[in-house]
């Protein structure tokens, strides 16, 4: 064992029969959200459990609050109950992913009041490369009562970080990647760039390349440890845990968690902050519940260029280079959303379709080419001259689709066709 929040996997697998030991999987892919309960099906660390990072430690998505709020607590607290976790029971969490989903497990059982937790260095991968057991067997429910003690000072909400941030003894930490934390690249969220007066310690540099813990971690944090308070955030409160957890191995326990981070804070921004595309909010949303209705009935209507014009005449703003049209989850089509990014085209920019979601009935139907030719069609008639396509379920099977509808991969999930005749 490293250290209290630190085991290696020789000191696991000398322990692995411990009935003080339970194991949990957080393996997870913000690209695939199946891909780590997929994973953990197909071999995990024998006798571990799952936990899934948007079913189980996160609630479900709401206007404000980020892309990861927080999951019901009593909800938790009963899962963590089937595995037998006690108030005595030793809990090692491990990922593939440096750390980047087991430290929310570790700093969510810390903040429900449980101190025996510790994530796993090296994760699945060091695991595996020592041989150690693997299983796919499903380990069987047990029965204990863990009562969760919330250490409500733990986190911070957008006002607090509004009113807090500036002060001189407050640090205000971003945890994201440096080209994310410069506004160079957002692939998440709607908006680039980072609070004002945040500076920044990407999560990634916690761990090598290994996935194995660095060692000088007061080092790291040595401007930083005089500040009263300090404040960490990442795009969603899901990897600064990976910042918090390095700042307790430096023996700093004085940092909060803005668990909404920038997806919480860039959802507030408006017309006033410099930026040079906003959010739409609907006030009334019926127009477009019905034409997205209408889409999923694809074979019953005619969809077509007027159907597209209607859309970007919803939102249709002079003022603006980049427009963004959302649809609610949470309104009763379902989970599933459409949203579309199309430009003005002035100043040269491109029209963007993000995220095209479709329902699963209607996955292999052909659906997609015909949507993709209307809305080329339609961006040719504006003489846009390119359609990008963000792909956020991301594997080799959609790459072959896009390619064969003449895109061209330009970044790791960024789909390029130029259109222009």
């Amino acid at each position: 064992m490293r250290n209290s929040y630190i085991v290696d996997a020789p000191w696991l697998a000398e322990h692995l029969q411990d009935p003080l030991v339970v194991v949990i999987d957080c393996r997870f892919s913000l690209m695939d959200v199946t891909l780590g309960h997929t994973q953990y099906q197909t071999s995990h660390i024998a006798g571990a459990y799952y936990l899934d990072l948007n079913l189980d430690l996160s609630s479900p998505v709401q206007q404000h609050g980020g892309r990861h709020p927080l999951p019901d607590i009593a909800q938790l607290a009963a899962k963590l109950s089937q595995m037998g976790i006690t108030k005595n029971t030793l809990v090692v969490a491990y990922d593939d992913s440096r750390f980047g989903f087991a430290a929310r497990l570790w700093w969510l059982l810390r903040y429900m009041g449980h101190e025996l937790v510790a994530v796993l260095d090296g994760g699945f991968a060091g695991w595996q490369s020592l041989n150690y057991p693997i299983a796919t067997e499903l380990p069987l429910s047990k029965s204990s009562n863990f009562v969760p003690l919330l250490q409500t000072e733990w986190i911070v909400d957008i006002e607090t970080v509004k009113a807090r941030k500036d002060l001189p003894e407050v640090a205000l930490v971003d945890s994201r990647e440096g080209d994310r934390y410069r506004g160079e690249r957002e692939p998440i969220d709607p908006i680039a760039g980072h609070i004002a007066g945040a500076v920044n310690y990407p999560w990634m540099e916690v761990t090598n390349a290994q996935g194995l813990v660095i060692e000088n971690h007061r080092d790291r944090w040595q401007e930083l440890e005089k500040s009263q308070e300090i404040i960490v955030y990442c795009g969603s409160g899901v990897t600064a845990c990976v910042n918090l957890l390095s700042l307790n191995l430096a023996g700093i326990t004085n940092a909060k968690l803005y668990v909404g981070g920038w997806s919480d804070w860039c959802s507030y921004l408006n017309t006033d902050a410099n930026i040079n595309f906003r959010l739409a909010q609907f006030i009334d949303i019926d127009p477009l519940i019905e034409l997205v209705q209408e889409f999923y009935k694809f074979e019953q209507i005619t969809f077509d260029q007027g159907v597209l014009k209607a859309f970007t005449a919803l939102l249709s703003d002079e003022q603006f280079g980049l427009i963004w049209l959302i649809c609610d989850r949470d309104v009763p089509i379902g989970y599933v959303a459409l949203t579309f990014f199309f430009s003005m085209e002035y100043h040269g920019r491109c029209g963007l379709v993000d995220e095209l979601y479709i329902q699963e009935s209607h996955r292999g139907k052909g659906i997609g080419k015909k949507v993709f030719n209307l809305i080329e069609d339609y961006l040719r008639s504006q003489k846009m001259r390119s359609l990008s396509l963000v792909v956020d379920h991301w594997n080799d099977k959609a790459e072959v689709f896009y390619s064969k509808l003449g895109f061209h991969r330009e970044k790791r999930h960024l789909m390029v066709k130029h259109i222009s005749d």
